[in-house]
């Protein structure tokens, strides 16, 4: 049974009957969670037992173990004692995960001094016996230089690329494409790991030449010099990556990392222990160091123009070693200084730093004298590494490294251009479909105000695509009123011809009146500080009174600074301000009041019961009051009189 932890409370109980699978996507999570304990159960048993020993090269920084989801490195000391402890771990982790190791998978590297050891520690892994090279996670592991054998899993991969669009008929954009996304993605992923050998460079822009220009065919010759293909397009190229240059870019990434000190990555803590020993990368000599590594430092140089050192507390800083003064590393100009001035050769910034100023010894010698006229700026904080003009990045990087060329115009874009012009096209990257969503949603329904609007919309964009049709081809044009008094005319003659009547009429029918809850009214702003003629100044000015939508044309080119036009949607119950009163910056430093009046234009009925628009003041339901009672006096009228009595005579 297993549970999970919420917050660091466990919730629930769950039952495990298929275990990992790879292709889940919660494998690799998962598998860095089960990795973690199998770390920390390795950690515990070294911890325990005094006999494990440290493979020498990772000692310093305690590292026994690197894993990428199930694919596991250990490192330790070809003895037997630590090949059992990592024997031990493997098996108890066998038993409470259930993941067992592989042995026909397994591999045991050894190097030469440990042959003597390779049948007991055999045994007791059980594990089969690998040599380098050895693949991992598709890159090659080796002890030795790159060569170009150990880079044909590459070169085959992109054989097979191609040969699998063999059967496809792609024109030349179709494989220019599939160069940059496919290939060169295949080639980026080995660039980032090695500073590749010339020869494969060689025979990668071999098969992507022969791929551009002949395709599936045999026939065909380049027709431009591939150094051309590899500029951008403003430089007249095919805007296809320089290989050699990509390659060089990418791995300064590393190199900027050790250079910044980046103590969260496992490679540079590695390096920082391994190589530098409290050195400067800046002056370390590269010999004794592996191929890799002596070509990575080739790299400083490039660098070095573009990283900027500033200058804090000085306790990260080393005086002759790193290049933080405009001479560059002090101990390459002046080799001996540091027995002509007195200051140890390991010394940093901090010994000649006091209180946030410069206080260095006294310096008698001529030639170290320089050393004090172009001391830099001393600032608060830490020591830093900067990059000038912003943030490393690779395509920044890709610039260094590849030799820029002078831009060049191109024909058929500016044809295009023209073209656009001459048929008066200019709203081609406009996004109707925005517009055509934005209508349906707010027009939707079946009511004749909104069949009007949807209608009246297709009218309009009808009506400006003849009349530009008519511009083009007939040469005549119409005022925009024009057209809208057609499109106008048009709809309005639509729903006359309609048949509105949805249902026969009936006495108990009711009348329904639309109530509008916002109108657009435009409004003029008087006495508008210059500061607020903006976009920003004016909405931020007519939002305090409803939503602002657009300033007039006049406004927006700023040619009347009388008042600023802008049309605003106004709540019908909304309050009507006569003048806002802004707080602006004096040359005091201070602030003072001031006061922009505000002018409607225009505005709908408005009811004097409660000051709202929209309705009448007879309709305000406010305003509705009980009609007094009226007396009426009405005369009493008179008693009758008694009839005369009737004689019957018999």
């Amino acid at each position: 049974m297993f549970s999970v932890c919420i917050n660091g409370n466990p919730h629930g109980f769950f039952k495990g009957s298929r275990g990992l699978r790879q292709g889940d996507p919660m494998s690799p999570f998962l598998f860095v969670l089960i990795m973690e304990v199998l770390q920390l159960m390795l950690q515990q048993l070294i911890d325990q037992n005094e006999g494990f020993s440290f493979h020498w090269r990772c000692k310093e920084i305690g590292l026994f173990q690197l894993c990428f989801a199930d694919d596991l490195l250990l490192f330790c000391k070809a003895d037997v004692d630590s090949v059992r402890i990592f024997r031990q771990g493997l098996d108890e982790f066998a038993k409470l995960s259930g993941l067992h190791t592989n042995p026909q998978k397994s591999q045991l590297i050894l190097s030469r001094s440990a042959q003597p050891m390779r049948e007991h520690l055999l045994a007791d892994l059980q594990f089969q016996e690998g040599h380098f090279p050895l693949r991992y996670l598709g890159l090659p592991l080796l002890a030795s230089r790159l060569s170009i054998l150990d880079c044909q899993p590459l070169l085959l991969k992109i054989d097979s690329r191609i040969k699998g669009w063999d059967s496809i008929q792609l024109s030349f954009a179709g494989r220019l494409q599939l160069i940059k996304s496919v290939l060169m993605s295949l080639n980026v992923y080995w660039a980032m790991a090695f500073i590749l050998p010339k020869g494969v460079i060689r025979a990668v822009e071999k098969r992507m030449r022969h791929f551009l220009w002949k395709g599936n065919s045999a026939v065909g010759y380049p027709k431009v010099a591939w150094s051309e293909v590899c500029r951008p397009m403003e430089e007249g190229g095919l805007g296809i990556r320089d290989i050699l240059a990509l390659n060089k870019a990418l791995m300064t990434r590393h190199l900027w990392n050790v250079i910044q000190s980046s103590q969260s990555s496992i490679w540079v803590q590695w390096i920082a222990h391994t190589h530098l020993r409290h050195k400067s990368v800046w002056t370390i000599d590269a010999k004794g160091g592996s191929w890799g590594w002596r070509k990575l430092l080739r790299l400083r140089s490039a660098l070095l123009p573009y990283i900027e050192f500033k200058v804090g507390n000085g306790e990260i800083f080393s005086i002759w070693h790193d290049p933080w003064h405009s001479l560059g590393t002090l101990i390459s100009r002046f080799p001996s200084g540091p027995s002509r001035t007195n200051i140890p050769i390991a010394a940093k910034l901090s010994a000649v730093i006091v209180d946030g100023d410069w206080s260095w010894p006294p310096i008698t010698d001529m030639e170290c004298i320089e050393i004090l006229h172009l001391l830099p700026t001393i600032h608060n904080g830490k020591d830093s590494i900067l990059w000038r003009g912003g943030e490393f990045t690779t395509t920044v990087a890709y610039g260094i490294f590849r030799t820029p060329g002078p831009i060049v115009g191109c024909y058929s874009r500016r044809c295009i251009r023209d073209l656009k012009e001459a048929v008066r096209f200019t709203w081609p990257n406009r996004a109707w479909g925005e517009d055509i969503i934005w209508a349906s949603t707010r027009w939707k329904g079946r009511h004749i105000v909104q069949a009007a609007y949807r209608a009246l919309f297709s009218a309009i964009v009808y009506h400006i695509w003849r009349e530009r049709n008519q511009r083009v081809f007939q040469h005549s044009q119409r005022p925009s009123t024009t057209i809208a008094r057609i499109a106008a005319e048009e709809i309005r003659q639509k729903i006359l011809s309609l048949d509105l009547s949805d249902s026969k009429w009936e006495p108990c029918m009711v009348l329904r009146k639309l109530k509008h809850t916002e109108v657009p009214v435009w409004i003029k702003l008087r006495h508008l500080p210059v500061e607020l003629w903006t976009t920003e100044g004016l909405s931020t000015m007519a939002s305090g009174i409803g939503r602002p939508l657009y300033p007039d044309s006049i406004t927006r080119a700023c040619t009347r600074l009388d008042f600023a036009r802008v049309c605003i949607m106004l709540n019908v119950s909304s309050k009507l301000p006569k003048h806002v009163v802004i707080m602006m910056p004096n040359e005091l430093g201070g602030e003072s009041a001031c006061k922009v009046d505000i002018e409607y234009e225009w505005l709908p009925p408005k009811c004097t019961g409660c000051a709202s628009l929209g309705h009448s003041t007879k309709e305000c339901p406010l305003s509705k009051q009980t009609k007094p009672a009226v007396a009426i006096y009405v005369r009493k009228p008179p008693p009758p009189t008694p009839a005369a009595p009737k004689l019957k005579i018999s």
